[in-house]
Protein backbone atom coordinates (compact mmCIF):
# COMPACT_ATOMS: atom_id res chain seq x y z
CA UNK A 1 0.00 0.00 0.00
CA UNK A 2 1.59 3.28 -0.70
CA UNK A 3 1.61 5.88 1.80
CA UNK A 4 -0.85 8.49 0.43
CA UNK A 5 -3.35 5.37 -0.25
CA UNK A 6 -3.64 5.48 3.63
CA UNK A 7 -5.97 8.60 3.91
CA UNK A 8 -8.29 6.78 0.70
CA UNK A 9 -8.57 3.45 2.90
CA UNK A 10 -9.46 5.78 6.15
CA UNK A 11 -11.97 7.75 4.47
CA UNK A 12 -13.60 4.34 3.38
CA UNK A 13 -13.69 3.48 7.13
CA UNK A 14 -15.36 6.64 8.41
CA UNK A 15 -17.65 6.99 5.27
CA UNK A 16 -18.89 2.88 6.07
CA UNK A 17 -19.92 4.09 9.53
CA UNK A 18 -22.12 6.60 8.04
CA UNK A 19 -23.95 4.65 5.54
CA UNK A 20 -27.31 5.72 5.64
CA UNK A 21 -27.26 7.93 8.67
CA UNK A 22 -27.62 11.27 6.68
CA UNK A 23 -27.33 13.02 9.62
CA UNK A 24 -23.71 13.48 8.69
CA UNK A 25 -24.24 12.87 5.18
CA UNK A 26 -20.89 10.71 4.88
CA UNK A 27 -22.49 8.10 2.52
CA UNK A 28 -20.87 6.50 -0.10
CA UNK A 29 -21.02 3.99 -2.65
CA UNK A 30 -18.65 1.94 -5.37
CA UNK A 31 -16.41 4.41 -6.92
CA UNK A 32 -18.39 7.36 -5.22
CA UNK A 33 -17.41 9.60 -1.74
CA UNK A 34 -18.21 12.45 0.35
CA UNK A 35 -16.22 14.09 2.71
CA UNK A 36 -17.14 16.29 6.16
CA UNK A 37 -16.89 19.29 4.36
CA UNK A 38 -19.88 19.03 2.42
CA UNK A 39 -21.26 17.24 5.70
CA UNK A 40 -23.48 20.97 7.08
CA UNK A 41 -22.46 21.76 10.53
CA UNK A 42 -25.65 22.85 12.69
CA UNK A 43 -26.62 20.83 15.14
CA UNK A 44 -30.37 21.94 15.07
CA UNK A 45 -30.33 20.50 11.90
CA UNK A 46 -28.42 16.87 12.85
CA UNK A 47 -31.28 16.56 15.94
CA UNK A 48 -33.28 16.99 13.43
CA UNK A 49 -32.48 14.35 11.11
CA UNK A 50 -31.16 16.41 8.68
CA UNK A 51 -34.68 16.58 6.99
CA UNK A 52 -33.31 20.45 6.30
CA UNK A 53 -33.91 21.20 3.00
CA UNK A 54 -37.58 23.14 3.27
CA UNK A 55 -36.19 25.48 6.42
CA UNK A 56 -35.25 28.96 5.65
CA UNK A 57 -34.51 30.53 8.91
CA UNK A 58 -31.37 29.04 9.71
CA UNK A 59 -27.82 30.09 8.36
CA UNK A 60 -26.58 26.83 7.86
CA UNK A 61 -29.43 25.54 5.35
CA UNK A 62 -27.75 26.33 2.97
CA UNK A 63 -25.35 23.65 3.69
CA UNK A 64 -28.72 21.79 2.39
CA UNK A 65 -30.24 23.99 0.22
CA UNK A 66 -28.82 27.26 -0.42
CA UNK A 67 -32.84 28.87 -1.46
CA UNK A 68 -33.13 28.71 2.43
CA UNK A 69 -30.95 32.00 2.76
CA UNK A 70 -33.68 34.23 1.52
CA UNK A 71 -35.59 33.82 4.84
CA UNK A 72 -32.77 35.58 6.76
CA UNK A 73 -34.39 38.61 8.66
CA UNK A 74 -31.07 39.88 10.91
CA UNK A 75 -27.00 39.01 10.26
CA UNK A 76 -26.04 36.04 11.96
CA UNK A 77 -22.37 34.35 13.08
CA UNK A 78 -22.23 30.69 14.41
CA UNK A 79 -19.43 28.57 15.53
CA UNK A 80 -20.52 24.59 14.65
CA UNK A 81 -18.27 21.96 16.58
CA UNK A 82 -19.21 18.52 15.56
CA UNK A 83 -17.25 15.49 16.51
CA UNK A 84 -17.33 12.35 15.02
CA UNK A 85 -15.66 8.77 15.27
CA UNK A 86 -11.95 7.65 16.41
CA UNK A 87 -11.26 11.44 17.07
CA UNK A 88 -12.45 12.82 13.78
CA UNK A 89 -13.89 16.25 14.73
CA UNK A 90 -15.23 19.70 12.56
CA UNK A 91 -14.97 23.34 12.88
CA UNK A 92 -17.13 25.39 11.27
CA UNK A 93 -17.51 29.35 11.41
CA UNK A 94 -20.46 30.73 9.41
CA UNK A 95 -21.26 34.31 9.07
CA UNK A 96 -24.90 35.05 6.97
CA UNK A 97 -26.73 38.15 6.54
CA UNK A 98 -29.66 39.88 4.14
CA UNK A 99 -27.73 41.52 0.96
CA UNK A 100 -31.49 43.97 0.35
CA UNK A 101 -31.80 43.25 -3.18
CA UNK A 102 -29.30 40.64 -3.23
CA UNK A 103 -31.17 38.04 -1.16
CA UNK A 104 -29.28 36.31 1.11
CA UNK A 105 -25.43 35.63 1.38
CA UNK A 106 -23.25 33.20 3.83
CA UNK A 107 -19.63 32.40 4.43
CA UNK A 108 -18.08 29.29 5.87
CA UNK A 109 -14.73 28.01 6.52
CA UNK A 110 -14.54 24.78 7.03
CA UNK A 111 -11.33 22.86 9.65
CA UNK A 112 -11.37 19.12 9.68
CA UNK A 113 -8.89 16.90 11.84
CA UNK A 114 -8.71 13.31 11.03
CA UNK A 115 -7.40 12.43 14.11
CA UNK A 116 -3.98 10.04 14.35
CA UNK A 117 -3.95 7.72 11.29
CA UNK A 118 -1.33 4.56 10.66
CA UNK A 119 0.82 4.65 8.03
CA UNK A 120 2.18 1.71 6.23
CA UNK A 121 4.26 0.36 2.95
CA UNK A 122 2.80 -1.77 0.14
CA UNK A 123 3.70 -4.88 2.29
CA UNK A 124 1.52 -3.69 5.25
CA UNK A 125 4.47 -2.80 7.22
CA UNK A 126 4.05 -0.04 10.04
CA UNK A 127 5.60 3.65 8.63
CA UNK A 128 4.71 5.33 11.75
CA UNK A 129 1.82 7.66 12.09
CA UNK A 130 0.34 11.18 10.90
CA UNK A 131 -2.03 13.74 11.58
CA UNK A 132 -4.37 14.80 8.43
CA UNK A 133 -6.35 17.84 8.40
CA UNK A 134 -8.66 19.77 5.56
CA UNK A 135 -9.75 23.07 5.02
CA UNK A 136 -12.51 24.07 3.47
CA UNK A 137 -14.26 27.53 2.00
CA UNK A 138 -18.11 28.01 1.03
CA UNK A 139 -19.95 30.83 -0.21
CA UNK A 140 -23.89 30.41 -0.48
CA UNK A 141 -26.61 32.92 -1.79
CA UNK A 142 -30.00 32.60 -2.20
CA UNK A 143 -32.47 35.28 -3.39
CA UNK A 144 -36.45 35.36 -4.11
CA UNK A 145 -37.10 35.56 -7.79
CA UNK A 146 -41.45 35.90 -7.72
CA UNK A 147 -43.14 35.91 -4.83
CA UNK A 148 -43.10 33.06 -2.10
CA UNK A 149 -40.73 31.77 -4.65
CA UNK A 150 -36.64 31.49 -4.19
CA UNK A 151 -33.47 30.16 -5.96
CA UNK A 152 -30.41 29.41 -4.38
CA UNK A 153 -26.28 27.98 -5.21
CA UNK A 154 -23.56 27.17 -2.89
CA UNK A 155 -19.94 26.62 -3.57
CA UNK A 156 -17.39 24.86 -2.00
CA UNK A 157 -13.42 24.55 -2.29
CA UNK A 158 -11.27 22.24 -0.25
CA UNK A 159 -7.45 21.93 0.16
CA UNK A 160 -6.81 18.25 1.61
CA UNK A 161 -3.61 17.10 3.10
CA UNK A 162 -2.30 13.41 2.41
CA UNK A 163 0.66 13.06 4.24
CA UNK A 164 2.87 15.36 2.67
CA UNK A 165 0.68 16.25 -0.51
CA UNK A 166 -2.08 19.24 -1.28
CA UNK A 167 -4.92 18.04 -3.09
CA UNK A 168 -7.95 20.67 -4.00
CA UNK A 169 -11.82 20.20 -5.01
CA UNK A 170 -14.76 22.04 -5.98
CA UNK A 171 -18.22 21.41 -5.37
CA UNK A 172 -21.33 22.98 -5.92
CA UNK A 173 -25.58 22.88 -4.82
CA UNK A 174 -28.53 24.13 -6.18
CA UNK A 175 -31.94 24.61 -4.88
CA UNK A 176 -35.36 25.83 -4.96
CA UNK A 177 -37.81 26.87 -1.89
CA UNK A 178 -41.12 27.43 -2.47
CA UNK A 179 -44.04 28.68 0.11
CA UNK A 180 -47.69 27.93 -0.79
CA UNK A 181 -48.60 28.93 2.80
CA UNK A 182 -48.12 30.64 5.56
CA UNK A 183 -46.74 28.16 7.79
CA UNK A 184 -45.31 25.60 4.83
CA UNK A 185 -42.44 25.35 2.71
CA UNK A 186 -41.40 22.81 0.14
CA UNK A 187 -37.80 22.61 -1.31
CA UNK A 188 -35.54 21.09 -3.23
CA UNK A 189 -31.77 20.61 -3.82
CA UNK A 190 -29.12 18.85 -6.01
CA UNK A 191 -25.72 18.71 -4.30
CA UNK A 192 -22.38 17.73 -4.82
CA UNK A 193 -21.52 18.79 -8.34
CA UNK A 194 -17.98 18.79 -9.00
CA UNK A 195 -14.56 17.45 -8.86
CA UNK A 196 -13.02 14.27 -7.36
CA UNK A 197 -12.16 13.52 -3.66
CA UNK A 198 -8.63 11.57 -4.40
CA UNK A 199 -9.90 9.97 -7.58
CA UNK A 200 -13.13 8.81 -6.11
CA UNK A 201 -16.31 10.99 -7.70
CA UNK A 202 -18.27 12.84 -4.87
CA UNK A 203 -21.85 11.39 -3.99
CA UNK A 204 -24.01 13.38 -5.56
CA UNK A 205 -27.69 13.41 -3.98
CA UNK A 206 -31.58 14.85 -4.57
CA UNK A 207 -33.77 16.21 -1.41
CA UNK A 208 -37.05 16.63 -1.94
CA UNK A 209 -39.10 17.86 0.98
CA UNK A 210 -41.38 20.18 2.89
CA UNK A 211 -41.60 22.04 6.23
CA UNK A 212 -44.67 23.27 8.57
CA UNK A 213 -44.92 24.84 11.44
CA UNK A 214 -47.81 25.10 13.84
CA UNK A 215 -48.95 25.98 17.48
CA UNK A 216 -49.56 23.00 20.12
CA UNK A 217 -50.41 25.70 22.90
CA UNK A 218 -50.12 29.48 23.29
CA UNK A 219 -46.76 29.39 24.03
CA UNK A 220 -45.64 26.22 22.43
CA UNK A 221 -44.46 25.83 18.60
CA UNK A 222 -43.66 22.85 16.24
CA UNK A 223 -41.37 22.68 13.09
CA UNK A 224 -42.39 19.14 11.52
CA UNK A 225 -40.07 18.55 8.29
CA UNK A 226 -40.00 15.62 5.98
CA UNK A 227 -37.81 14.44 3.20
CA UNK A 228 -36.59 12.04 0.95
CA UNK A 229 -33.06 11.93 0.20
CA UNK A 230 -32.30 10.20 -2.97
CA UNK A 231 -28.31 8.88 -3.91
CA UNK A 232 -28.08 7.76 -7.95
CA UNK A 233 -25.76 4.84 -6.51
CA UNK A 234 -25.77 4.87 -3.03
CA UNK A 235 -28.29 4.88 0.31
CA UNK A 236 -31.50 6.51 -0.38
CA UNK A 237 -33.44 7.80 2.77
CA UNK A 238 -36.79 9.36 3.92
CA UNK A 239 -35.96 11.57 6.67
CA UNK A 240 -38.22 13.37 9.67
CA UNK A 241 -37.48 15.98 11.86
CA UNK A 242 -39.57 17.51 14.65
CA UNK A 243 -38.71 20.72 17.06
CA UNK A 244 -40.79 22.42 19.81
CA UNK A 245 -40.35 25.72 20.88
CA UNK A 246 -41.61 27.41 24.30
CA UNK A 247 -41.69 30.85 24.05
CA UNK A 248 -38.44 30.73 21.61
CA UNK A 249 -36.26 30.19 24.47
CA UNK A 250 -35.86 25.97 24.68
CA UNK A 251 -36.15 23.74 22.12
CA UNK A 252 -36.14 19.98 22.16
CA UNK A 253 -35.13 18.00 18.55
CA UNK A 254 -36.08 14.16 17.55
CA UNK A 255 -35.03 12.95 13.72
CA UNK A 256 -35.57 9.44 12.27
CA UNK A 257 -34.66 8.22 9.34
CA UNK A 258 -35.47 5.05 6.99
CA UNK A 259 -33.67 3.78 4.52
CA UNK A 260 -34.83 2.87 1.18
CA UNK A 261 -32.12 0.68 0.24
CA UNK A 262 -29.30 -0.87 2.45
CA UNK A 263 -29.12 -0.61 6.02
CA UNK A 264 -27.87 0.98 9.05
CA UNK A 265 -24.19 0.17 9.79
CA UNK A 266 -22.80 -0.80 12.81
CA UNK A 267 -26.09 -1.05 14.35
CA UNK A 268 -27.48 2.35 14.47
CA UNK A 269 -30.66 2.77 15.80
CA UNK A 270 -31.14 5.78 12.56
CA UNK A 271 -32.55 8.11 15.74
CA UNK A 272 -31.27 11.37 16.63
CA UNK A 273 -31.62 14.27 19.04
CA UNK A 274 -30.94 17.24 20.56
CA UNK A 275 -31.91 20.53 22.44
CA UNK A 276 -31.09 24.18 22.40
CA UNK A 277 -31.48 27.11 24.60
CA UNK A 278 -31.76 30.95 23.75
CA UNK A 279 -30.95 33.59 25.92
CA UNK A 280 -30.75 37.62 24.57
CA UNK A 281 -28.98 37.23 21.18
CA UNK A 282 -27.28 33.85 21.65
CA UNK A 283 -28.39 30.52 20.96
CA UNK A 284 -26.78 27.21 22.71
CA UNK A 285 -27.69 24.01 20.49
CA UNK A 286 -26.59 19.93 21.16
CA UNK A 287 -27.05 17.08 19.08
CA UNK A 288 -26.28 13.66 19.29
CA UNK A 289 -26.49 10.78 16.37
CA UNK A 290 -25.81 7.58 17.52
CA UNK A 291 -24.04 5.04 15.53
CA UNK A 292 -24.50 1.91 17.21
CA UNK A 293 -21.01 0.07 17.84
CA UNK A 294 -19.13 2.63 16.26
CA UNK A 295 -19.59 5.10 18.83
CA UNK A 296 -22.03 8.22 19.24
CA UNK A 297 -21.51 11.96 17.42
CA UNK A 298 -21.48 14.80 19.23
CA UNK A 299 -22.57 18.47 17.53
CA UNK A 300 -22.49 21.50 19.40
CA UNK A 301 -23.38 25.04 17.74
CA UNK A 302 -23.44 28.58 19.53
CA UNK A 303 -24.55 31.57 17.07
CA UNK A 304 -24.99 34.93 17.76
CA UNK A 305 -28.23 37.34 16.16
CA UNK A 306 -27.03 40.84 15.34
CA UNK A 307 -29.42 43.45 15.50
CA UNK A 308 -31.47 44.03 11.85
CA UNK A 309 -30.09 46.52 9.75
CA UNK A 310 -31.88 49.29 9.61
CA UNK A 311 -32.87 51.32 6.69
CA UNK A 312 -30.64 54.80 6.04
CA UNK A 313 -33.10 57.33 5.87
CA UNK A 314 -33.25 60.87 5.90
CA UNK A 315 -34.22 62.11 9.06
CA UNK A 316 -38.33 62.88 8.83
CA UNK A 317 -40.66 63.78 12.32
CA UNK A 318 -43.40 62.12 10.79
CA UNK A 319 -45.77 60.93 13.39
CA UNK A 320 -47.26 57.60 12.49
CA UNK A 321 -50.73 57.04 13.37
CA UNK A 322 -52.29 53.56 14.00
CA UNK A 323 -55.51 54.99 14.80
CA UNK A 324 -56.69 57.53 12.32
CA UNK A 325 -59.72 59.91 13.28
CA UNK A 326 -61.29 61.73 10.35
CA UNK A 327 -62.96 64.86 11.19
CA UNK A 328 -64.52 68.06 8.69
CA UNK A 329 -63.51 67.19 5.06
CA UNK A 330 -60.35 69.03 4.15
CA UNK A 331 -58.88 70.59 1.58
CA UNK A 332 -56.59 68.15 -0.98
CA UNK A 333 -53.77 68.30 -3.46
CA UNK A 334 -54.18 67.48 -7.07
CA UNK A 335 -52.09 64.34 -7.52
CA UNK A 336 -50.87 63.38 -11.74
CA UNK A 337 -48.84 60.49 -12.45
CA UNK A 338 -45.42 59.79 -11.86
CA UNK A 339 -42.76 59.79 -14.74
CA UNK A 340 -40.65 56.46 -16.36
CA UNK A 341 -38.47 56.75 -13.57
CA UNK A 342 -40.93 56.30 -10.91
CA UNK A 343 -40.26 59.82 -9.43
CA UNK A 344 -43.11 62.05 -7.85
CA UNK A 345 -43.71 64.26 -10.64
CA UNK A 346 -46.87 66.32 -9.39
CA UNK A 347 -48.66 69.55 -10.20
CA UNK A 348 -50.07 70.99 -7.06
CA UNK A 349 -52.29 74.03 -6.15
CA UNK A 350 -54.14 75.52 -3.24
CA UNK A 351 -57.52 74.38 -3.74
CA UNK A 352 -60.41 75.38 -1.38
CA UNK A 353 -62.23 73.30 0.79
CA UNK A 354 -64.00 70.55 -0.70
CA UNK A 355 -65.48 67.19 0.63
CA UNK A 356 -62.85 64.42 0.61
CA UNK A 357 -64.77 62.27 -2.30
CA UNK A 358 -66.25 58.80 -2.04
CA UNK A 359 -63.77 57.92 1.00
CA UNK A 360 -65.18 57.25 4.44
CA UNK A 361 -62.85 56.64 7.53
CA UNK A 362 -62.61 53.15 7.23
CA UNK A 363 -61.34 53.49 3.53
CA UNK A 364 -58.65 56.18 4.51
CA UNK A 365 -57.66 53.78 7.73
CA UNK A 366 -57.27 50.98 5.20
CA UNK A 367 -55.49 52.91 2.60
CA UNK A 368 -53.28 54.59 5.65
CA UNK A 369 -52.27 51.21 6.83
CA UNK A 370 -51.30 49.90 3.20
CA UNK A 371 -49.08 53.14 2.91
CA UNK A 372 -47.03 52.56 6.14
CA UNK A 373 -46.33 48.62 5.16
CA UNK A 374 -45.42 50.00 1.51
CA UNK A 375 -42.92 52.36 3.25
CA UNK A 376 -41.55 49.82 5.99
CA UNK A 377 -40.54 47.98 3.28
CA UNK A 378 -38.97 50.43 0.57
CA UNK A 379 -38.38 53.62 2.88
CA UNK A 380 -36.46 54.94 -0.21
CA UNK A 381 -39.56 55.17 -2.47
CA UNK A 382 -40.84 58.93 -2.82
CA UNK A 383 -44.05 57.42 -4.70
CA UNK A 384 -44.71 55.38 -0.86
CA UNK A 385 -44.13 58.53 0.76
CA UNK A 386 -46.03 60.84 -1.67
CA UNK A 387 -49.49 58.40 -0.75
CA UNK A 388 -48.92 58.60 2.63
CA UNK A 389 -48.97 62.49 2.81
CA UNK A 390 -51.74 62.68 0.29
CA UNK A 391 -53.87 60.47 2.96
CA UNK A 392 -52.75 62.08 5.89
CA UNK A 393 -53.85 65.57 4.41
CA UNK A 394 -57.31 63.96 3.14
CA UNK A 395 -57.80 63.11 6.77
CA UNK A 396 -56.78 66.53 7.81
CA UNK A 397 -53.68 65.47 10.09
CA UNK A 398 -52.00 68.60 7.40
CA UNK A 399 -48.71 68.35 9.58
CA UNK A 400 -47.78 65.15 9.51
CA UNK A 401 -48.48 65.25 5.26
CA UNK A 402 -46.40 68.50 5.07
CA UNK A 403 -43.58 66.15 6.60
CA UNK A 404 -44.33 63.27 4.25
CA UNK A 405 -44.30 65.93 1.64
CA UNK A 406 -40.78 67.06 2.63
CA UNK A 407 -39.89 63.68 2.61
CA UNK A 408 -40.24 63.02 -1.25
CA UNK A 409 -38.47 66.06 -1.63
CA UNK A 410 -35.89 64.59 0.04
CA UNK A 411 -35.92 61.66 -2.29
CA UNK A 412 -36.73 63.85 -5.13
CA UNK A 413 -35.23 67.34 -4.61
CA UNK A 414 -35.88 68.05 -8.61
CA UNK A 415 -39.41 67.60 -8.11
CA UNK A 416 -40.42 71.57 -8.50
CA UNK A 417 -44.07 71.57 -8.48
CA UNK A 418 -44.23 70.06 -4.84
CA UNK A 419 -41.66 72.07 -3.70
CA UNK A 420 -43.67 74.93 -5.13
CA UNK A 421 -46.47 74.27 -3.86
CA UNK A 422 -45.11 73.00 -0.06
CA UNK A 423 -43.65 76.46 0.31
CA UNK A 424 -46.62 77.97 -1.06
CA UNK A 425 -48.80 75.81 1.58
CA UNK A 426 -46.64 77.13 4.04
CA UNK A 427 -46.96 81.00 3.39
CA UNK A 428 -50.64 80.84 3.16
CA UNK A 429 -50.68 79.29 6.81
CA UNK A 430 -51.17 82.07 9.95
Amino acid sequence: MKPRSVRLWSLIFFMAAGMGMAQTTIQTSAGTSENLENAGASARAFGMGSAYVAVSDDPSVFFWNPAGLTGLSNPQLALHHDSYLAGTFQETLVYAFPAQSLGGLAFAINYVNWGTLDLRDDNGNSQGSFNDSDVGLNLGWGKELAKNFSVGLAFQGVQQKIVDSLYYDFAARAGLLWIPGENFQLGAAYSNLGTNVVGYSLAQSLQLGGAWRTKAAKNLGLLLTMQGNWQPQGVSLLQWGVEGNLDHAFMLRGGYELPFNGQITGGGTALSAGAGVRWGACTLDYAFVPYGSFGVANHLSLSYDFPAPQPQVVQVPVTIIQKVIVQAPAPTPAPVAADSKSLVQMKFKIPADEARGSLNTSQLDAQIQEALQNIKSDPQNARFWWKLGYLYYQSRQKDSAIQCFDQVLRLSPDNADLKKWVESYRSAQP
